[in-house]
Parts: C-alpha cells; sequence; structure tokens
C-alpha cells in the first residue's frame, strides 16, 4: 500500500498564494490612496471571461512587486521540496527492495528450469531402457525357441541312438543346449540387474530434485543472495553431468 500523502503544504500554498496575489480587498498605490479595483481569484476570472482588471501601479512599484513575488514563490517552492525529502528515501529503499525480490525470483526461475530439463533427461532415459528391456525380451524369446527346436532333435537323435545312432553327437548337442541355457540365463540376470539399477537411480534421483526444490524455495523465501542460489544451481548441473 503506498504510503499517505502530507496534505499540511496545502496551507502553506494557500498562504504563500494569498502574499503573492494579494487579497479581494482594497489595495493601496504608492501614493497613499485607495484604490478600488479588484484582484480577482481564478474563478472570478472564468465568471468575467478573463478580463479580470489589473491594478493601477508605477513603473517602480510593479518592478518592486514582481521581485517581491518571484522570491516569495521561491521560498514556496523550496520549503514544499523539503517536505518530500524524506518520502524519496523512503521510495528508493522500496524500489532497492523490489529489486532484489525480483532477483531471487530470478534465480528460483532458473533453478526449477534446471530441475526441468534434469526431469526431462531422466524421462528420456527411462524411455530408452524400457526399450532395451523390450530387445532383450525379445531375444529371450528366441532363445527359446531354439532351445526348444534343439531339445526336440536332441530327442530325435536319442531315439536313433537306441537305434544304434551315434553316442558322440548326442553329448554335443547336450553342451550346445546347456550353452544356450546358460547364455538365456545371463540374459535374463543381466536384464534384472539393469532394471534394479534404473529403478535405485530414478528413486535416489526424483528424491535429490524433491530436496532442492524445497531447499531453493525456503532460501527465496529467506531471503537469500543470488551467489547461493547460484551456487545451487552450478550444482544440481554438475550432478546431472
Amino acid at each position: 500500500m503506498p504510503p499517505r500523502q502530507d496534505m499540511s503544504h496545502r496551507g502553506d500554498t494557500e498562504h504563500t498564494r494569498e502574499r503573492v496575489f494579494g487579497s479581494q480587498e482594497a489595495l493601496i498605490d504608492s501614493t497613499g490612496n485607495t484604490n478600488n479595483a479588484e484582484w480577482d481569484s481564478p474563478l472570478n476570472d472564468r465568471q468575467h471571461n478573463n478580463t479580470a482588471p489589473v491594478p493601477h501601479y508605477g513603473n517602480s512599484d510593479q518592478q518592486s512587486y514582481a521581485n517581491h513575488n518571484l522570491s516569495v514563490i521561491r521560498e514556496g517552492e523550496a520549503s514544499v521540496g523539503t517536505e518530500y525529502a524524506p518520502r524519496n528515501t523512503e521510495v528508493d529503499a522500496l524500489q532497492e527492495e523490489l529489486k532484489s525480490t525480483n532477483d531471487r525470483l530470478d534465480n528460483a526461475q532458473s533453478s526449477l528450469q534446471t530441475l526441468q530439463w534434469q526431469l526431462k533427461y531422466a524421462t528420456d532415459r527411462l524411455q530408452l531402457l524400457s526399450e532395451e528391456r523390450r530387445r532383450l525380451e525379445m531375444r529371450s524369446d528366441t532363445l527359446m525357441e531354439e532351445k526348444q527346436a534343439l531339445e526336440g532333435e536332441r530327442d530325435q537323435l536319442l531315439k536313433q541312438s537306441q537305434q544304434g545312432g551315434s553316442q558322440r553327437l548326442i553329448e554335443n548337442l547336450t553342451k550346445k543346449g546347456e550353452r544356450l541355457r546358460a547364455e538365456r540365463d545371463m540374459l535374463k540376470s543381466k536384464e534384472r540387474k539393469r532394471m534394479i539399477f534404473f529403478v535405485t537411480t530414478t528413486i535416489e534421483f526424483l528424491a535429490y530434485c524433491v530436496a532442492v526444490g524445497c531447499v531453493v524455495k525456503k532460501a527465496s523465501s529467506w531471503g537469500v543472495t543470488s551467489e547461493v542460489s547460484d551456487y545451487v544451481s552450478n550444482a544440481i548441473s554438475s550432478w546431472a553431468h
């Protein structure tokens, strides 16, 4: 709310105007005679079509009267100007405070933008890992089909061996099946480890983002300086890289 204006100077202004322009009483010229000419106010000027009468003075009296009026006007302006000096100082202080608040708001906005970029990076990373998981699942299905085909071939060879087939061929096929089974198990284990690592990293990152967001918000409400906000933003950027 703007400060209430002090209107006490209006009385001084009216008094100054009365001293400068005189009152509506009769004026006395330099000879001591009463002059019946009126010194009309601006309202009377409008009523008389701006043709207010001018008091009759000699040249020297008019010059001295004009000089006197000029000095009185300057004194009035000087007195009115000093009354507003403390108020101007208060306005300057409020402007400085507003500028500081705007700077803190800009720093908080920059930190928020950094967090948004990091969240986008985490989302893209999650999408890439999901695609990799689908590829691994497809590879696992392919290996499972190969395993089933080899098992069928092995069973057929076993039947042939019972009929006098080669025992060595059966052993080779068995070893090949075991190798494929081990490869499938290794792929499943690798996929499981990657998913566990991704979930753990994502949880830690989100917790870190929430903590940093709370710190920036509290720092803005506490009136933290721009140096601290810049330090927090730099720390977030370095952690993301």
